[in-house]
């Protein structure tokens, strides 16, 4: 159907409302879902899972696999200081600093998080 309506005078409108309702009132109704509650194990395991990541050496390179960092890495502006200190902060409270000293990291020694390199500075 077709319905010539003015939303500034309404004319029309009643008639679409109705048409509409009418549609509406066709359709099944709506799937209910019921939540399945989570373990505190499942819950311990998502939260281990969403700050996971791996260091590995290859060539000289530390390079990080941290699937975390991906959305912060497209927003950080690593030319601006803040945006450059907002990203070290990340760094040392998820873990990942720690783990690179573990593996005997050097100073100016190469890191890698997916496209972004940069040299380790104590």
């Amino acid at each position: 159907p077709f319905f010539t309506i003015s939303a500034a005078t309404t004319e029309g409108t009643d008639a679409l409302m109705d048409c509409v309702a009418e549609e509406l009132s066709k359709l099944p109704p709506p799937k209910r879902f019921e939540v399945q509650p989570l373990t505190m194990a499942e819950l311990q395991q998502m939260e281990n899972e969403k700050h996971s990541f791996t260091v590995q050496k290859i060539d000289g390179v530390y390079v990080v696999d941290a699937p975390f960092m991906a959305p912060i890495l497209s927003t950080c502006n690593m030319e601006d200081y803040e945006s450059l200190q907002y990203f070290q902060r990340v760094l040392r409270s998820s873990g990942i600093i720690d783990e690179l000293e573990k593996q005997g990291i050097q100073e100016d020694d190469l890191v890698s998080i997916y496209d972004f390199e940069f040299n380790y500075v104590r």
